[in-house]
């Protein structure tokens, strides 16, 4: 378990560094940036809140994520696929929630992954119009 918090606080230090530097060089975003980038900080909150074991943070920012994720301002609705990942997501997220009320570190590190997974399938979708 120790190689696993090492590896996850190395990732969050990573994101943490990339997130700062986008945002520095970053011009006025639109309302769907905005959400993402919304998104992109509230998981860089959950994977600290994982490597601290602070369910509390990890339940909220789950439940913000899940909440964004209902937002209709950047749903593509004229696709199932996309409506399909939008889905997953949003199941990660209630996943997550679940796991932190829980307290389950194990639970939440999985809600983790199955939140980036959900991310990098939607977002290569988006930007490829691929499916893996």
């Amino acid at each position: 378990m120790n190689k696993f918090l090492a590896l996850l606080i190395g990732l969050f230090l990573f994101l943490s560094s990339v997130a700062v530097a986008e945002q520095a060089k970053a011009p006025a975003m639109s309302t769907v940036q905005q959400l993402m980038r919304g998104k992109l900080f509230a998981m860089n909150i959950i994977l600290k809140g994982v490597v601290t074991e602070d369910f509390r943070l990890i339940q909220e920012q789950a439940q913000i994520l899940y909440d964004v994720s209902k937002a209709t301002t950047w749903h593509k609705t004229d696709s199932e696929l996309f409506l399909s990942y939008g889905k997953s997501f949003q199941n990660a997220a209630s996943f997550m929630v679940d796991q932190a009320k829980a307290k389950s570190l194990e639970g939440v590190a999985m809600g983790n992954i199955r939140l980036t997974l959900a991310c990098m399938e939607c977002h290569n979708f988006v930007r490829y119009g691929r499916t893996n």
